[in-house]
């Protein structure tokens, strides 16, 4: 049995034109919006957020970025939501959990 190539993984410098141009790219199609709190932020108050980390394989392209603000973001690398998605609040209208925030579909 032959086994598969590795696969190239896709990494960019933090520094680098590219990675600015796909931040740029990943905050205008989430709509500057924050993933966990919904609102929606100035560029500058926000943080690109790996869905995949970097660490586990994760690339750096588009489908695996979604928009975080800076406070979000430090409390999801702190562990503080579950699975690293949104924070559920209690609906008023049919006791059910539902995101604070709408998810983005792919």
């Amino acid at each position: 049995m032959t086994p598969y190539p590795k696969r190239k993984r896709i990494s960019l410098s933090r520094n680098s034109k590219a990675w600015e141009e796909l931040v740029a790219e990943v905050f205008k199609r989430d709509g500057y919006r924050c993933f966990w709190c919904g609102k929606i932020f100035k560029p500058n108050y926000l943080a690109p957020c790996h869905i995949k980390s970097v660490g586990a394989g994760g690339d750096d392209i588009a489908e695996n970025l979604r928009t975080g603000c800076k406070s979000c973001h430090g409390k999801e690398h702190n562990g503080e939501f579950l699975n690293g998605g949104p924070p559920f609040k209690k609906s008023h209208n049919r006791g059910q959990l539902e995101p604070k925030a709408p998810l983005l579909q792919a």
